[in-house]
């Protein structure tokens, strides 16, 4: 019997479907739904949470299988959910959830980052790219603004 909430089915579903971004944005998006289900979560015990987070992480990272992001990302918050296993359910919903926050900020500082970096070192004028990741668009949404 599944646990999953309709809101995080459906939120599944759109990473699943999701044909534009890149791992990052994915695996930055898997984390957020997962951390975000943790508000739906029935589980009264350490071992039902267990088997919740698994539900949900198996279901993202089957949504996305060719993306190896996803699945670390979603490994991420459930290992860190495991581990606070001895400490009580509260130890690991707290874990799961910072964990969860921590990747997305992470995602998010690295995109940054590396906006920065390709701003001072790339050369004015034309760029081609095949790339239509999160970061390399916003490394060219910034140059193009900068003329």
């Amino acid at each position: 019997m599944t646990t999953i909430s309709p809101r995080i089915s459906q939120a599944i579903e759109t990473i699943g479907q999701d044909r534009t971004h890149g791992a990052g944005w994915l695996a930055r998006d898997a984390a957020n739904v997962l951390t975000h289900s943790l508000e739906d979560c029935p589980a009264r015990t350490a071992a039902e949470f267990l088997s919740y987070l698994r539900e949900v992480a198996t279901a993202l990272a089957q949504a996305q299988p060719s993306m190896a992001a996803v699945t670390n990302a979603v490994g991420a918050v459930v290992l860190a959910a495991s581990q606070k296993a001895p400490s009580g359910l509260p130890a690991m919903r707290r874990a799961a959830s910072a964990q969860g926050h921590q990747i997305v900020d992470s995602w998010d500082k690295a995109s940054r980052r590396i906006v920065r970096h390709a701003e001072r070192t790339l050369p004015r004028g034309a760029i081609m790219t095949h790339s239509y990741s999160a970061t390399t668009f916003a490394v060219l949404e910034r140059l193009a603004s900068k003329g």
